[in-house]
């Protein structure tokens, strides 16, 4: 008589432990979805790229490449913040300038809204 009761108990255990275990996975699963990815762009990558004699023209361009990077990553949902108020962040955050400027010279090539990530 007590080992089907004890049964009966295991498995309505389990089952409420299942459910609980769903539903939390699935608020922290919402949690994570309103909340944007974030990107840091640092200016001062971009203006080393330059040489020290650079024209107006390429001061410009750089600038532009800037602005694009940024604008694209806007589109993707990023939330881009500066790299000179960040104090810290992972290396992951940062976008890298020599992709950035890559794809900012070649504005055709949508299939990765974001234009590299990582170091």
């Amino acid at each position: 008589m007590r080992r089907p009761l004890l049964l009966s108990g295991v498995v309505l255990g389990l089952i409420g432990a299942w459910a609980y275990h769903v539903h939390a996975i699935h608020a922290i699963r919402a949690e994570l979805h309103s909340r944007p990815p974030v990107a840091v762009v640092r200016l001062a990558d971009y203006v080393a790229t330059l040489s020290p004699n650079a024209s107006q023209e390429r001061l410009g361009e750089v600038l532009a490449a800037y602005d694009s990077a940024v604008g694209r990553l806007v589109e993707a949902g990023y939330l881009v913040l500066d790299g000179e108020a960040v104090a810290g962040a992972p290396g992951d955050l940062f976008v890298t300038v020599d992709l950035a400027l890559k794809t900012a010279e070649s504005p055709g090539d949508d299939d990765d809204p974001v234009p590299g990530k990582g170091e």
